[in-house]
């Protein structure tokens, strides 16, 4: 029962990174990694920017790699309200990111891949005394314009869920599997 517990983990780390979602289906704007054609891939960067406050721009540039609180010069801050919690979403050069708020997990992916696959973060509460295995799982996701509905999978449930100005999220008791990207959205 342990090493099933164990794949779990390997496949949501695998679906934070990025792995496996070649089968996807590709929205077509394939224009170039400008902010304009960034910010006309994802309708909820054309709002007024967002102010950062200073704590949360340092623990950013920590947990991001990005060196110096200096070096890290995010910009398009928006804040939105998912089903399951608080997402920021902004620019970090050429990377569009995704910030869940509740548990400070952050991810960045290239602009070019993010207008294509959007941006995918996953988050669950390591095993304890109490529950001994991995549990509390948590899919956000960011998805281009076009986008309608994401097609996922909580262990073998299958469900599909609504995507709201470019962001969807999910939880449930397993992993939260990305299936496939439904058109039909702005």
């Amino acid at each position: 029962m342990r090493s099933i517990g164990l794949a779990s983990i390997f496949m949501l780390v695998a679906i934070v990174n990025g792995c496996g979602d070649s089968d996807r289906p590709k929205p077509a704007n394939t224009q170039s990694n400008s902010y304009s054609t960034i910010k006309d891939s994802f309708h909820l960067l054309e709002g007024s920017t967002e102010v950062l406050p200073k704590s949360s721009r340092s623990h950013l540039a920590r947990i991001l790699n990005t060196g110096s609180d200096s070096q890290f010069k995010p910009t398009l801050f928006q804040r939105a309200i998912t089903a399951n919690g608080v997402a920021w979403v902004f620019l970090n050069g050429n990377k569009v990111c995704l910030l869940q708020g509740n548990r400070g997990a952050a991810t960045c992916s290239p602009a070019s891949h993010a207008r294509v696959k959007g941006v995918l973060l996953g988050a669950f509460s390591p095993p304890s005394k109490r529950i001994p295995r991995p549990h509390d799982f948590l899919l956000m996701g960011l998805a281009p314009d076009g986008v309608a509905r994401v097609a996922i999978t909580i262990g073998t449930r299958r469900q599909t869920i609504p995507v709201r100005n470019n962001l969807f999220s999910a939880s449930g008791d397993r992993p939260v599997l990305v299936k496939q990207f439904v058109s039909g959205g702005r």
